[in-house]
């Protein structure tokens, strides 16, 4: 479920970094149902509309949306062919007690790293 939804991002050029959940990631056996993913704000801004379009053309729904923080959401896609459940940990920012990780240029450049090794 993981990989059609990252394909749909790459598809719709919209930048990520998986910041949690990769372990296995790249395996197409993987069953990885936990991912945390960092975007950019703009498209954190708009990432339900995103998942909402990414859902109506898979057949997946949206079983839950909590908003975490302001800029950290957790929302619940199920697939109801194979009753699988992809628990994404969205982010606009990543931060832990209030020191930003990630900044637009680093984002660049671990995205640039990242895409050599997906897809």
């Amino acid at each position: 479920m993981i990989h059609i939804f990252l394909k749909y991002l790459k598809k719709n050029s919209i930048d990520y970094v998986i910041t949690n959940g990769y372990e296995d990631l790249f395996s197409e056996k993987s069953t990885e149902n936990d991912v945390d993913i960092l975007f950019k704000k703009n498209d954190f801004l708009s990432i339900e509309e995103t998942l909402k379009k990414f859902c109506d053309l898979n057949g997946f729904k949206i079983v839950q949306n909590y908003h975490q923080e302001v800029y950290a959401k957790n929302i619940f896609l199920y697939n109801q062919e194979n009753q699988q459940i992809l628990n994404l940990d969205i982010y606009g920012l990543f931060h832990r007690k209030h020191v930003i990780f990630f900044l637009k240029k680093k984002f660049l450049i671990i995205k640039l790293h990242i895409k050599i090794l997906i897809f």
